[in-house]
């Protein structure tokens, strides 16, 4: 359960100073490849913010990870949602992080490899987002 300090300070966090915050941690965890789209405006609508890879080393897997990141109370696109589905349907390991999320993404960062319950929380985010998900596969 969050403190009201930190329910404030969630609530009040920029998503420039999230962003921040993000780079420094997936950088201190060892995500040595990053890409970010600085002019979404240039590019296909709806790109998420982040694109993050961390090489194999002799005690952890590699990682790629498809990351956007939304203010406290941010809503999702449609053609963020269709990225997200076409990501996940491509077993790409996807994420939706908020400021209060800060806890679990060191957690899953740190990780040695995609958490398994991800695959059934996703699902059921898709269905909430009016997409149907036909045998692991996201349908309009």
């Amino acid at each position: 359960m969050l403190t009201p300090a930190q329910t404030i300070i969630n609530a009040h966090m920029s998503e420039r100073d999230f962003q921040q915050w993000f780079v420094e941690c997936f950088t201190l965890l060892g995500y040595t490849l990053s890409f970010h789209d600085y002019d979404p405006r240039k590019n296909n609508r709806g790109f998420l913010d982040w694109v993050i890879m961390r090489p194999a080393t002799h005690n952890r897997s590699a990682r790629l990870i498809v990351v956007e990141l939304k203010k406290q109370n941010g809503v999702l696109s449609r053609e963020q949602k269709l990225w997200i589905a076409g990501w996940r349907a491509n077993g790409v390991e996807v994420y939706v992080w908020r400021p209060s999320d800060r806890d679990a993404i060191v957690e899953i960062l740190q990780a040695n490899k995609q958490p398994r319950d991800k695959d059934a929380q996703f699902v059921a985010f898709l269905e909430q987002q009016g997409i149907r998900v036909v045998d692991g596969t996201p349908t309009e």
